[in-house]
């Protein structure tokens, strides 16, 4: 099988993360003759079901379609899988322990999940083990790159997501969302952001902040820390960041 240059990856992989060792494992791992990965494939939107069925096709997978409910838990009953591509709605439908199985080389098959931005947040809350998740409208060329790294060791993008009440934060897309939201962070805005949600509600004090959000040797104005806890104020929308007074921060999220 003739085999292009190695794609960057989109869906939850920070620019500075784990790209460059993702691709490097596409360029040099491909499915064993032997075991030709299984994909069970199980959403809404028809084209990009079958543009994403040809793709993993051409990559030597074993792809499998459910056209709906019935389908998806015959086979889940009666086949075993190395990844699922689920919309958030038929995801929803399975019971958790439905989705443990797989087939050797992998003990579960690999979760991906497409939501909306206002279902990430019930997405994580709930007992689907989920391993990554791609936003609606999602790209066949960036699912089948995420399912590729996904059963060649790469981390799923909500392994490291955190979440605070509505507030979502996936640490691998450095972005965040709230009430389905995107909030638009600077990278500043979002350090800070991630340091407060780890854990929420935890007093994080003004030398730790200075510590996640500038090196050593940088000149600061004595008034920055305020300057990026004004700016991620202005863009929150139901959660609170308490001032407590001569010791720093914390989260407040809603309720």
């Amino acid at each position: 099988m003739k085999r292009g240059r190695p794609r960057a990856l989109h869906l939850g992989l920070s620019r500075r993360g784990k790209a460059g060792e993702v691709k490097q494992a596409l360029a040099s791992r491909a499915p064993d003759s032997a075991h030709a990965f299984r994909a069970l494939l199980a959403l809404d939107d028809p084209a990009l079901q079958t543009q994403l069925m040809q793709l993993l096709v051409e990559r030597g997978w074993r792809p499998a379609l459910a056209a709906d409910a019935a389908a998806l838990q015959q086979a889940l009953q009666t086949q075993a899988f190395d990844a699922l591509v689920l919309d958030y709605a038929g995801a929803a439908w399975c019971e958790p322990e439905q989705l443990v199985r797989g087939t050797s080389p992998v003990e579960r098959p690999h979760l991906l999940v497409c939501c909306a931005a206002a279902e990430l947040a019930p997405l994580l809350r709930s007992a689907l083990p989920a391993h990554s998740y791609a936003l609606r409208p999602a790209d066949a060329a960036q699912l089948a790159a995420r399912l590729q790294a996904m059963v060649l060791g790469g981390r799923g993008n909500l392994a490291s997501a955190l979440l605070a009440g509505a507030l979502v934060l996936d640490a691998q897309g450095r972005c965040a969302f709230e009430q389905g939201r995107a909030l638009g962070l600077t990278s500043r805005e979002f350090d800070l952001l991630a340091l407060l949600m780890a854990p929420a509600g935890a007093l994080c004090t003004r030398d730790q902040i200075l510590a996640q959000l500038y090196r050593w040797g940088q000149d600061l104005e004595s008034n920055a820390i305020d300057v990026h806890v004004h700016g991620l104020r202005r863009k929150l929308l139901l959660t609170r960041i308490e001032t407590v007074r001569g010791e720093g921060y914390r989260l407040l999220p809603a309720d």
